[in-house]
């Protein structure tokens, strides 16, 4: 969580992706994530074309795989280079206020569940958003 004084420091305040620019990162990378399940779809379609007996397998396994995807995308493979597939896209990554390095796997695996409560509360906090 980016604190006042954080986000008024010169090289942050600056540098701060603009929530158009972040807007255009989720949608990337959720149509990645889309992408990813057309993917799986057609997988499976030809698994249970080839196994008929493997679809009650075949389908919970895809869809596991799909939030694996997301959560490596937007937690650890975000967290350690500071940019998830959007992000590398539109050149803004994710970085620590107080040492400006990327978050770290464990930060990025964190801000992938607790990110939806944030982005409920969002417009209730003090906290300026650019």
């Amino acid at each position: 969580m980016v604190q006042d004084s954080a986000v008024n420091h010169p090289l942050i305040s600056e540098s701060i992706c603009p929530i158009g620019r972040r807007a255009g990162a989720f949608v990337i990378d959720y149509v990645a994530a889309f992408a990813a399940v057309l993917v799986v779809g057609v997988v499976v379609a030809i698994a249970d074309s080839l196994v008929p007996s493997s679809a009650r397998y075949t389908w919970p396994i895809s869809l596991v795989l799909i939030v694996l995807f997301v959560i490596w995308n937007l937690g650890l493979r975000q967290g350690h280079t500071g940019s998830s597939f959007g992000k590398q896209l539109i050149k803004a990554s994710v970085v620590d206020a107080h040492t400006l390095l990327p978050v770290g796997r464990a930060k990025g695996l964190l801000r992938v569940f607790i990110h939806p409560v944030d982005l409920i509360f969002f417009r209730w906090s003090g906290v300026r958003r650019h």
